[in-house]
């Protein structure tokens, strides 16, 4: 054994040991809470809610791990007079990780609206504000609503955060102790106060002298929304620091109305990449990296148009680039829809369409010429920061998710995080069947119709989840061509996402969603379907990380439920094809032997650590960023 493997077995030996050491202290505080129960059940209303305001001052700067355990032993009891429920042991040992600021893993259906209120509630007796970030508007206005009463009970103000709203709102959701949001909205916030702050005038040269000497008035600077940031509570963790970390918050100035002066260079430019060959370019999917060769070069500048060079921002080959790689790197249905003749960006982590997105440095008007839709101006970011940044400026983070063991390492290295497994209130009954290999797609397809039907005819509901619009409207038109009635929710569809995948647990239901719709929603199993074996998940392929493919998995088999789950996979699905080099040969359109399910879990690992390094390429731009601040 090499000394680097000696020294990596020690650092995982000694992480290990910390953590066992961690949780025997918080299983010490659980057991701490719960004595102190009865004698939180015999004070009424008023004494109850005065002994947790008591605990202000010990907890101004910071969460004292001796006082958890009776803070928390006020929260439960608040939360059983407030909701008429009682929050489960393992839910109270959550919050105490989350309180010590590191991540909870709780499984799906094991109550983490709830879990996530309750360090909040404990974390804002520091009166410094708290914000609670969600992965969608629909669901930070619901769990807001839903936990109010406890706030109100505790005498704690709470608010949500709404999106695109007057600065006086977002002021006044901000000053309270408890801010419901979504993880983006509280990072675009940040970013109108800096601008704010930088579009300020500045005081001319001898006015502070004037000010202090003179008594004159000081300058008026701009309010900003937010207090200064100090406690965040993350609900689905892995998908805001993990799965978005890539994405940056950008603040772009208005984009004119009507069609870009440069429409014509891009229209002349997609019409140039359509005539050229595969030897003009070089084309890399796995890497979604395309270039013009020598050959390529010559030919485009051969047959340059006459162009308005007053009207360009980069060089015509550019333009050329960008239309090749609309049509080769960018799939309708997959990565974009068409709505009302406007291209939206489809979010590749949660599966929804945001029209008020687009592309950056011409991609977006590339891919608006290639479906003769009007090419709108590109934007011009005034001020953007990573998320991973963003998040590293809370002094206080936490967060919980039912699946994040997986990037522990990650979570680790970038946010000093720790994960911790919590044990389920009631043991798993979900089966998770061994995948299905077929040749190609179609065979695949109609495997899943064949199986979703004869599930339909026992009375089980199943829920069909797949990575792309494109794919879910394929199982659809197959599904409707046999005269199966089912339920299809996608990017197109997404207004009432949470309430469509609620209802996915009917007798006989058969739901198509892409993979992430109605994340945050569980499924409850209505009458008879528990005694029929509970819902079943098909998952329609793999994902581009397996922590993806156990959420799906996971809808299935909350609270002890009965449930089962399978994915049906093909040589010809885009994980696979994107992944091989030179492609996988499909032999033969049937279903395979297994062994074949390890070609596929070979792309997914190579994926994974492709994705991995990207982030970590994040963090070295912003550690240089905070380098080049420092040195100024």
């Amino acid at each position: 054994m090499s000394l680097t493997q000696q020294l990596d077995r020690f650092t995982r030996w000694r992480h290990e040991r910390g953590r066992r050491r961690e949780m025997r202290s918080v299983q010490e505080q659980l057991i701490e809470v719960n004595r102190l129960e009865p004698e939180m059940t015999a004070l009424d209303d008023a004494a109850l809610r005065a002994r947790f305001q008591g605990l202000r001052p010990d907890f101004a700067d910071g969460p004292p791990p001796e006082r958890l355990p009776e803070a928390f032993a006020i929260v439960r009891e608040a939360v059983r007079r407030a909701k008429g429920m009682r929050p489960y042991d393992v839910q109270i040992m959550a919050s105490l990780v989350m309180a010590r600021g590191q991540l909870a893993e709780m499984a799906t259906g094991e109550g983490k609206t709830l879990v996530a209120t309750l360090p909040a509630c404990v974390l804002a007796l520091a009166g410094k504000g708290v914000h609670v970030a969600t992965v969608n508007a629909y669901l930070a206005k619901r769990d807001f609503e839903l936990m109010a009463c406890i706030f109100d009970y505790l005498g704690l103000k709470g608010a949500y955060l709404p999106e695109k709203a007057a600065p006086e709102l977002k002021r006044a959701a901000y000053a309270a102790d408890i801010t419901y949001g979504t993880g983006y909205e509280f990072g675009f916030d940040y970013l109108r106060d800096q601008l704010a702050r930088l579009g300020a005038p500045q005081a001319p040269l001898g006015r502070g002298w004037c000010e202090s000497v003179l008594g004159w008035a000081p300058l008026a600077a701009p309010t900003p929304a937010q207090r200064p940031l100090a406690y965040a509570v993350i609900d689905e963790v892995d998908s805001v620091l993990i799965d978005e970390a890539v994405t940056p918050l950008v603040i772009s100035r208005p984009i004119p109305p009507g069609e870009s002066p440069e429409a014509p260079i891009y229209r002349q430019a997609d019409a140039l990449a359509l005539s050229l060959l595969e030897e003009h370019y070089e084309l890399d999917r796995s890497k979604r990296i395309l270039a013009l060769t020598r050959a390529g070069l010559e030919k485009v500048y051969a047959q340059k148009p006459p162009l308005l060079k007053e009207k360009m921002r980069r060089a015509w080959h550019e333009y050329v680039e960008h239309a090749l790689k609309a049509h080769h790197l960018f799939d309708r249905d997959v990565h974009y829809l068409v709505r009302k003749d406007k291209v939206e960006i489809i979010d590749e982590n949660t599966g929804r369409s945001f029209a008020d997105r687009k592309w950056r440095s011409g991609l977006h008007q590339a891919v608006e010429a290639k479906e003769r839709t009007e090419i709108t101006h590109e934007t011009d970011s005034d001020v953007t920061i990573s998320r991973q940044r963003f998040y590293k400026l809370y002094p206080f983070l936490c967060g919980m998710s039912g699946t994040v063991s997986e990037e522990e390492s990650e979570l680790l290295e970038v946010y000093d995080l720790r994960v911790f497994p919590i044990p389920r209130n009631r043991p798993l009954q979900r089966v998770d069947l061994p995948g299905r290999v077929f040749g190609t797609r179609k065979a695949k397809h109609a495997a899943i119709v064949a199986e979703a039907k004869k599930l339909l005819a026992s009375g089980r509901p199943v829920l069909i989840g797949t990575r792309t619009v494109q794919r879910s409207e394929e199982l659809s038109a197959l599904l409707k061509a046999d005269g199966v009635a089912h339920v299809l929710l996608n990017a197109r569809q997404d207004g009432d996402e949470a309430e469509v995948v609620a209802l996915a647990g009917h007798p006989g239901r058969i739901t198509i969603a892409t993979n992430m719709a109605g994340r945050g929603t569980d499924i409850k199993l209505f009458d008879g379907v528990a005694e029929a074996g509970g819902l079943h998940v098909i998952g329609e392929e793999r994902n581009e990380s397996r922590r993806i493919d156990r959420q799906l998995a996971g809808r299935s088999g909350r609270q002890g439920d009965p449930g089962s789950s399978q994915f049906f996979l093909s040589l010809e699905d885009d994980l696979v094809i994107n992944s091989s080099s030179p492609p996988v040969a499909a032999p033969e359109p049937g279903e395979l032997p297994a062994h074949h399910l390890r070609t596929i879990e070979t792309a997914q690992i190579l994926c994974e650590r492709k994705q991995a390094e990207q982030r970590a390429g994040v963090m070295r731009d912003d550690q240089r960023m905070e380098t080049l601040k420092k040195n100024l």
